[in-house]
């Protein structure tokens, strides 16, 4: 059975809810989760349910069908609190997505990690059941000076993260890996897990994931001048892997380039930003 993480909703159905029996998803988000629709629920998927009203609890599975409203068909009825037969709904139940003990029947443990440095194809380990995708997009490359102005850090490559089912990532996916931007203020590439999820270059809007993480630009560690000394610009911005970017080869993936700075009143330049990466942990 699929999996969708922090997706509850409210129902307004009413009536005992068998095998075949159809629900309604017509009700609001429940507080701190999504809709359905907006948890990125897959139309024509089977998906493990948990079932509130009142004191009275269903678990199973059933498929999710989209439309205005979505519904639910109940496929199975695994436990519920009458006998394991179905509850009935007053108008004013909650419906979850919720991992089942069928779900994890045997345990969980990770096995495989696949990561990817460069664009390629995802294709799952045999046995994998689930997944956790991480993408970080590539870094923005570092400001130029500008007059006595030191520049700005490049703004690191945003990080999505993702948990997958086997019925949502299938047989294979499209890895594409965002580039370094240039140096002087070049824009990072996107990093990509098909569209199942997607990591935005700097403090650009649209990252598709469960949990995503922004990336900023640095400020010039040192005011304005053309003295005599060494004046740097921003370190460039942090990933979610850490660090800042600079010239070492060892540089943590997505971080922005170096801004530009002045050595005894002469500039340097800025430096491009890192490439991102796609880390795929698997779970059987």
């Amino acid at each position: 059975m699929a999996l969708k993480n922090i997706i509850g909703q409210k129902t307004t159905t009413t009536g005992a809810i068998g095998v075949a029996a159809t629900i309604s998803l017509d009700g609001a988000a429940l507080s701190a989760h999504n809709t359905f629709a907006g948890g990125g629920a897959v139309s024509g998927t089977a998906y493990s349910v948990a079932i509130k009203d009142g004191s009275a609890r269903q678990v199973g599975v059933a498929t999710y069908t989209s439309g205005s409203p979505g519904t639910l068909t109940i496929d199975s009825i695994l436990a519920s609190t009458n006998g394991g037969s179905a509850i009935t709904l007053s108008g004013d139940a909650e419906v979850y997505v919720d991992a089942l003990a069928e779900d994890l029947a045997g345990g969980v443990s990770a096995f495989d990690v696949q990561v990817f440095t460069s664009s390629g194809t995802y294709t799952p380990t045999a046995g994998a059941k689930f997944i956790k995708v991480i993408c970080t997009a590539g870094g923005q490359g570092g400001d130029d000076v500008t007059g006595s102005s030191p520049g700005y850090g490049g703004a690191a490559g945003q990080t999505a993260i993702r948990y997958l089912s086997a019925a949502e990532f299938g047989s294979s996916q499209t890895v594409t890996i965002g580039a370094g931007g240039a140096a002087d203020l070049g824009d990072g590439g996107e990093t990509s897990f098909g569209t199942l999820v997607v990591a935005k270059p700097g403090t650009n809007s649209g990252s598709v994931g469960d949990i995503t993480f922004g990336g900023e630009k640095s400020p010039p560690v040192h005011p304005d001048t053309t003295a005599t000394g060494v004046y740097s610009g921003g370190p460039g911005g942090a990933s979610y892997w850490g660090g800042y970017n600079n010239s070492a080869p060892t540089n943590p993936f997505g971080t922005g380039g170096e801004g530009g700075g002045f050595i005894d009143g002469t500039s340097y330049g800025s430096v491009a930003g890192n490439p991102g990466v796609c880390v795929v942990e698997e779970y059987a």
